[in-house]
């Protein structure tokens, strides 16, 4: 059995948590994503709070990771017809340490750990087969990489 994580769905903090199989883990995750689509609001006044466009695309995502690539672009879909604005990288400081602002046009859901240091450009060492996989006029390659 693949393993998932403990699913509590009770606030009992002396309830006995039980580690769950991976597929109850989607399963639940989906439910929960699914309520909150039909709860939440098309957009919120501010990326730091959710909205039925950041539900549906995690459920975008998390059907594109169980391999439901059907479901996946339906919801793609479905978020794009709320929000399908793309910043222009042509427009982006190349010679900025963070060319993004954090609150981007293109900013659908901001959550993050102020303790995760794994990803800090700063710090993170990107393969070189995936640096030299993009070409030299590639904008992302600027951008994203150093």
């Amino acid at each position: 059995m693949n393993l998932g994580v403990p699913i509590r769905l009770t606030p009992d903090f002396e309830e006995r948590s039980v580690r769950s199989s991976l597929e109850d883990t989607y399963v639940q995750i989906e439910k929960d994503l699914m309520e909150a689509v039909q709860l939440l609001p098309d957009r919120s006044e501010t990326a730091m709070r959710p909205s039925k466009l950041a539900s549906l695309a995690m459920l975008a995502r998390l059907c594109l990771t169980m391999g439901a690539y059907d479901k996946s672009l339906l919801y793609t879909d479905r978020a794009l017809n709320i929000n399908d604005i793309l910043m222009d990288y042509k427009d982006r400081n190349f010679q900025s340490a963070t060319p993004f602002e954090i609150l981007n046009p293109e900013t659908i859901f901001l959550s993050y750990n102020a303790t995760v240091f794994a990803i800090d450009p700063s710090i993170a060492n990107v393969d070189t087969i995936l640096y030299r996989s993009y070409e030299d006029d590639d904008l992302r390659k600027a951008l994203f990489l150093t």
